[in-house]
């Protein structure tokens, strides 16, 4: 942030990994357009364009309610993290909706396929009436590590004896053993609104001149992707004629946490380019 300031950048587009805006500030307060990206800080009087991830949570667990399930499990990384705090609100009201639903919580000290694979291997390790009989995971790589876990090494039925769900609906969510259901994120909104408000203040559009233009826009995510309708063990997988594309895609579990900064990286590259080009 110290080299942007140094060298006059024309503006940040930036998703911060905590809530220490600082350095962000002293970029804003020195003319220097910042725009927070899948983040929102009510209190620091930067743009941001964020996700409802608390209606995302609780689109991800009334799914798993309407099929039935009432032993639920989140299995999350630190609640210091907003978008797991907010999953896992959204959670806790969906389950409350539901009497005889109960809600497990599961930390994990990151939001990786290996740590998703640990939480299901002690999952698995428990008696089969200890287990959950649904699992949301914070991310998709938690719940391609949850699934190797489940049909990989115990050979438990997903959906069957364990129904799973993820966020975000990366691109190897379709992809797996069994394919994941997940909630999408708009990348492409995402991306374009931030842009969009970044240009706001390079044109040097006073803010009292947008109005609530230039505060927070929050999106609601996309509706899940369903997926894993049919009963697959690890049995079925080695004898299908498409196992070579299940066995490659479950190995791929060193996959980054990128894909939706990615999409919105992209989006943003090409808005940009055009802008600049046009104008």
């Amino acid at each position: 942030l110290d080299l942007f300031l140094q060298q006059r950048v024309s503006g940040v587009l930036v998703t911060p990994a905590d809530d220490d805006l600082e350095g962000l500030v002293r970029l804003r307060d020195a003319g220097i357009p910042v725009v927070l990206v899948d983040h929102e800080a009510a209190d620091s009087h930067l743009p941001s364009v964020s996700v409802d991830d608390v209606e995302g949570g609780y689109l991800a667990v009334s799914h798993l309610l309407s099929l039935g399930r009432r032993r639920i499990a989140f299995v999350g990384g630190s609640p210091g993290i907003r978008q797991v705090r907010d999953r896992l609100a959204g959670a806790r009201r969906a389950v409350a909706d539901v009497p005889d639903a109960r809600l497990e919580v599961i930390e994990e000290p990151a939001l990786t396929v290996l740590h998703g694979r640990a939480a299901g291997q002690r999952l698995i390790a428990r008696d089969r009436g200890d287990r959950p009989d649904a699992v949301f995971a914070a991310n998709d790589l938690l719940a391609v590590g949850l699934l190797q876990a489940f049909a990989l090494i115990a050979d438990i039925p997903v959906p069957d004896d364990i129904a799973l769900i993820g966020y975000d609906d990366i691109d190897f969510a379709s992809a797996t053993v069994v394919p994941l259901s997940s909630i999408r994120q708009p990348a492409t909104r995402i991306g374009q609104s931030a842009v969009d408000r970044r240009f706001w203040r390079r044109l040097g559009v006073p803010p009292a001149d947008l109005g609530e233009g230039i505060g927070p826009v929050t999106l609601i995510p996309y509706a899940l992707a369903r997926r894993a309708l049919h009963r697959r063990t690890v049995t079925d997988i080695r004898h299908s004629t498409h196992s070579a594309q299940g066995w490659i895609a479950t190995a791929l579990w060193l996959y980054a946490d990128v894909s939706l900064v990615l999409s919105v990286a992209a989006v943003v590259a090409g808005m940009i380019t055009g802008r600049l080009t046009v104008g």
